[in-house]
């Protein structure tokens, strides 16, 4: 017990020097996995974010423009600039971007609960599997994480500050992060209303500062709306993808007979589309009224499912296929048993950080915070409800809950103490509703699945 206060002590009184080793540990972490993986190949929608990537940065522009959100291509494309045209340097720069994450959790954390849950929360961030798995792929979770956390942390300092230009950075990084993922374009719009909630004392003052923060989002995002919108063409915000995603969620028979349709639906890119949307919405009304029910009844445990790509790579063989296989550096990582036993680290850390974290939330001092933090939970679990969930979609939500697990961590006791009795029963029931949509899908955990 002496030696536990005598650390604690150590954090807070030099938490700027741990912050800096949990950044040096995260970085090294997520360089050791890309060097032990680096020759695993492109897998699901990597090859073609790549090619992409690969096109801009070679001068030819956005092909097929509204095809992907712009966001993760002008990264990777700079990337290939200051490094070289491969996929290394864009599995460098998620890397770089993955560990630099750390820091605005620090800042979100300490705002939650003190350096302690600020440093807690880091350390999460930089050892959580997935993350540190996901830093070597290429999909667009790691700048999507940077840019949320960033803006959040940004956020939380604007609404304390009386000076409006941190309503204006926070909602510059919020629009930047909803460029790099469409599905998060909900949460600038929660931010602007968790801002008139927070300033609803003074109408005046909440005019002003949601003016501020909706003029910087709509801003940073009007120019690629403008451009993405050709006339004669339907109207999108980022990219042309909702209705291929539309069509999937709400196919009559599953996801996968969706996915293989719906390139054959027309002739042109447009005609596919058109006709994606006009089954998609001709399905929703058949199915109605119950079509909200039983879309919140399938989607939403699909969302906490238990595996993720992580799992799918590390249970699909070396020569699979689809290349979903890790390939590592050294023959023993290619032993089933090795590559099982790695699993267990990477399921157990998300039911720990899950069902702390919804604990954490709900039993939290700082209520305002913890709103904010459901907010944008909410706001991704929204479109997955409307059109179809897994695992990936729920990246970005792992680092509130790992703010609320870091804040459980610290204060849980104290907090349960404190807690009212309404309270206390609501983060129980919350936390077997979590542990019930895990357990519902527990078998994608013993197959190669990302679902």
């Amino acid at each position: 017990m002496g030696r536990i206060q005598h650390l604690m002590r150590s954090v807070e009184r030099q938490p700027v020097r741990w912050l800096g080793g949990i950044f040096a540990a995260a970085l090294l972490l997520r360089g050791l996995a890309l060097w032990l993986t680096l020759d695993t190949p492109a897998a699901g929608d990597e090859p073609e974010l790549y090619m992409r990537s690969v096109r801009l940065a070679w001068g030819g522009g956005f092909a097929d423009d509204a095809g992907r959100a712009p966001g993760l291509l002008v990264f990777y494309a700079a990337a290939f600039h200051l490094l070289e045209t491969a996929p290394f340097a864009a599995k460098l720069a998620n890397g770089l971007v993955s560990s630099l994450t750390v820091l605005p959790i620090y800042a979100i954390g300490r705002r939650f609960g003190g350096s302690q849950v600020g440093l807690l929360a880091a350390a999460g961030v930089a050892f959580y599997p997935t993350f540190v798995a996901f830093s070597h792929f290429l999909w667009s979770a790691p700048l999507y994480m940077l840019l949320v956390a960033w803006g959040v942390a940004i956020l939380l300092r604007a609404v304390d500050e009386p000076r409006p230009i941190w309503l204006a950075a926070a909602g510059v990084v919020l629009g930047a992060s909803a460029l790099v993922k469409e599905a998060g374009l909900l949460f600038p719009l929660a931010a602007v209303a968790w801002v008139v909630w927070r300033e609803r004392d003074d109408v005046a003052r909440a005019a002003l500062r949601t003016g501020v923060l909706t003029s910087a989002i709509v801003l940073t995002l009007a120019p690629w709306v403008i451009h993405v919108n050709e006339p004669g063409q339907p109207f999108v915000l980022v990219t042309r993808t909702g209705s291929m995603n539309l069509f999937i969620g709400n196919h009559p028979l599953s996801h996968g007979h969706g996915m293989r349709e719906y390139p054959n639906l027309g002739a042109t890119r447009l005609d596919v589309e058109r006709v994606a949307r006009e089954r998609a919405w001709a399905e929703i009304r058949e199915r109605m009224p119950g079509w909200p029910l039983e879309k919140l009844a399938t989607e939403v445990p699909r969302f906490f499912t238990p595996t993720s790509f992580a799992v799918r790579r590390l249970l699909a063989a070396p020569d699979d296929p689809g290349g979903w296989g890790y390939r590592f550096r050294f023959a023993w990582g290619d032993r089933r048993d090795a590559r099982v036993a790695a699993v267990v680290p990477v399921v157990a850390s998300y039911g720990v950080v899950a069902l702390a974290g919804v604990a954490g939330l709900v039993l939290a001092q700082r209520r305002d915070l913890a709103t904010l933090f459901g907010l944008f939970i909410a706001s991704q679990i929204a479109p997955s409800v409307v059109t179809f969930a897994m695992s990936r979609f729920r990246l970005a939500s792992m680092l509130f809950l790992i703010l609320g697990a870091a804040a459980f961590a610290a204060s849980g006791r104290r907090d349960i103490g404190e807690a009212s009795l309404a309270r206390r029963a609501t983060a129980v029931g919350t936390v077997l509703l979590v542990l019930l949509f895990i357990c519902m899908d527990y078998r994608a955990v013993l197959e190669s699945t990302g679902r």
